[in-house]
């Protein structure tokens, strides 16, 4: 063979090889019939009514804009596999706007090539499983940000922001619809500046420009509560029977989304919107939380799917067009609200942190079955992670105590009193997340439950203090002693006694609360803080049957708890041990 002949053999199979390796997507003609469209009350695909069910989508661990900063590829394409289980044909994904969110160049508005590599590869993984994607524009976004009225360079960079999305994806029926923006009636310039006008007008032209770049596919806005579909100004919802004072979201709308987690109203909103509008309508959120445990009865597994049912009887009642839930995976303790504050925000998923299906997933997955929505247009991106940089950590920020027995972290201020004033061997490990009660965040600890006091900072000369001042002041013991005393006497609490004879030596009297200590309780309280961790007495010490092991201990309680003389621990530093009334107070409550 010769030379010349080998070197164009090897540029025809380099030519090959390069060939497999470009992305490859086939157009879909606009009059194929693969584009959902609109007819009456119904949504269209290929010439029948469809319905829609649907996920609200984000990655475990990575809800909001961490979805697309910290994008995996292998992994999210997992979860979507988790989410087909629900036998779903449409999901619902939010992309970011703003340069902090990492998607766009602040002087332009031009979309980050990766992100938008990355919205490729969620479309193609859903186009894969026969499920069609709406994708939620301009989230985390709010007028007020940039003023982008008409013909200012704020609104030139949303219409680059859309540019660069929306005629990507033109030809692409593996795309369900555009949703403009999600929930512009919770954002600033609706809800506090009461400017719904200006923020309509907004939607309006941005509506424009996506059918201007892309006449495939439909339109919508996903709002926050129903009768805002039908808001023109800040004079509010029409009632029954009556329009708008003008140009309203449902008018801008191909079909109608709204939001809703209150089942027991669900006929009501339902007719309201019928009354105003017969476009299709999609419940594009919906569901209710089974968490966090032990702290409303109706957070629970049991309410989330009786309240499941009660939505999908109104979908059907109503002939509406898509259900879609919020959300699949229940979030990681403090990722609504951070630093280990968890929320009920955090258990709207079907799937619980462990990976097992709640009750509530048989009945979404079969009581509203749907068909499947198959795709034309085709691609073969690889599935990459993302490589933009992270910022370093802060050196200085201390990082949370995980507990894996526990399953529990302990953040900041109730880590360091816990580190500082007794750690594990005086409050026992943590069994639960901070949570809010009574107007404080709180923490549930073995032997204690932390109360967080923020009101100690606004304190005059409170930085000035030492540390451990500071974190008395920061972080109380809620009184679980006096109350678990109350329930042991009526209500009466245990009878004062009088002050012993002066000459009794080993004795602390407290005139306080009138009781006494001695004895190695007494020198326990004395050698960890008595007064910041337990209080004063409020019994004195006598034999008690415990609740842990029905063994008889000399105990005594004090205002934050109940000390255990344990005389088989003598010489360790288990000899006196504050009982479990963390654990019990969560038990009274149901809990384990």
């Amino acid at each position: 063979m010769s030379r010349s002949r080998l070197l164009h053999l090897l540029l025809a199979v380099l030519v090959l090889a390069a060939s497999l390796l470009i992305p490859a997507a086939t157009p879909v003609p606009a009059s194929s019939g693969d584009f959902v469209t609109v007819q009456g009350t119904q949504l269209i695909f290929r010439g029948k009514p469809i319905k829609l069910k649907g996920v609200n989508f984000y990655p475990k661990d990575q809800p909001w804009a961490n979805m697309w900063e910290r994008w995996k590829g292998e992994s999210t394409r997992n979860d979507l596999l988790n989410a087909r289980e629900l036998d779903i044909n449409s999901i619902r994904v939010m992309v970011p706007y703003k340069p902090e969110n990492g998607w766009t160049d602040k002087e332009t508005g031009a979309v980050v090539p990766e992100y938008l590599n990355q919205l490729r590869q969620m479309v193609q993984m859903a186009g894969e499983f026969d499920i069609k994607v709406i994708i939620t524009l301009f989230d985390f976004y709010d007028m007020s940000f940039d003023r982008p009225v008409a013909g200012s360079a704020a609104e030139a960079r949303n219409k680059r922001y859309l540019k660069d999305i929306v005629a990507a994806f033109r030809d692409d029926d593996r795309v369900l619809a555009w949703d403009i923006h999600n929930e512009p009636d919770h954002y600033e310039t609706w809800k506090d500046d009461r400017d719904p006008t200006q923020f309509i007008d907004w939607i309006s032209r941005m509506a424009d420009e996506i059918r201007r770049l892309d006449p495939n596919h439909l339109v919508t806005v996903g709002m926050g509560q129903f009768d805002n579909l039908f808001v023109a100004d800040a004079s509010g919802a029409p009632e029954l029977g009556k329009k708008a004072n003008g140009r309203t979201v449902a008018d801008i709308s191909d079909f109608l989304s709204f939001h809703s987690y209150n089942a027991g109203n669900m006929d009501w909103q339902v007719a309201y919107i019928r009354d105003h509008s017969n476009k299709p309508l999609v419940l594009q959120e919906t569901g209710w939380p089974s968490g966090p445990p032990c702290v409303k009865a109706d957070f629970s597994e049991s309410q989330q799917t009786f309240l499941y049912g009660e939505m999908i009887k109104a979908a059907k009642k109503w002939d509406l067009s898509g259900l879609m839930q919020w959300m699949l995976w229940d979030l990681k303790p403090g990722a609504s609200l951070g630093k280990g504050r968890e929320t009920h925000e955090d258990y709207f998923g079907l799937l619980k942190r462990d990976g097992t299906w709640k009750p509530a997933m048989p009945l979404f997955r079969d009581a509203w079955p749907v068909e499947p929505l198959p795709s034309v247009t085709r691609s073969n991106l690889p599935l990459t992670n993302n490589s933009q940089p992270v910022p370093p950590p802060n050196p200085n920020a201390q990082p949370p105590l995980y507990f894996p027995e526990t399953g529990h972290y302990i953040y900041d201020a109730f880590r360091d009193y816990w580190r500082r004033f007794g750690g594990l061997t005086v409050f026992g490990y943590p069994l639960t997340e901070q949570r809010e009660e009574g107007g404080y965040w709180v923490q549930y600890f073995e032997r204690a439950r932390f109360e967080l006091h923020e009101e100690a900072l606004q304190t005059p000369g409170y930085l000035d203090l030492e540390k451990s001042e500071r974190y008395k002041l920061l972080v109380k013991l809620s009184l679980l002693g006096v109350d678990l005393a109350k329930n042991k006497t009526g209500g009466k609490g245990f009878a004062r006694v009088d002050a012993p004879p002066q000459s009794v030596s080993g004795f602390a009297y407290f005139p306080e609360t009138g009781h006494t200590l001695l004895g190695k309780i007494g020198e326990y309280w004395h050698s960890h803080t008595g007064i910041t961790n337990f209080g004063y007495p409020i019994s004195e010490a006598a034999p008690e049957v415990s609740q842990a092991d029905g063994k008889m201990y000399l105990v005594q309680y004090f205002q934050r708890t109940r000390l255990e003389y344990h005389p088989e621990h003598a010489g360790t530093p288990y000899e006196v041990q504050l009982g479990l009334l963390g654990r019990e107070l969560l038990a009274s409550k149901g809990c384990k």
